[in-house]
């Protein structure tokens, strides 16, 4: 399955859903400076709400295939 890193925080319940679903999930704590440096490099999927911010930039250093972010 996936491997998701949430970034702004997630409500137990709903990470214990993704983990049941079979999924591989990751609190991370990133700024911006990390986020330019690809610090989301290596996930199928990211959750946001609000604090982070996936622009452009970041969406393309994101990506672990050379594509985009499912």
């Amino acid at each position: 399955m996936a491997s998701i890193a949430i970034t702004d925080g997630m409500a137990a319940d709903a990470q214990k859903k993704l983990v049941e679903l079979g999924h591989e999930i990751a609190l991370i704590d990133v700024d911006e400076q990390k986020l330019l440096e690809g610090a989301l490099r290596n996930f199928d999927a990211v959750i946001v709400r609000s604090a982070t911010k996936m622009t452009a930039d970041v969406i393309n250093l994101s990506t672990n295939d050379g594509g985009s972010l499912r």
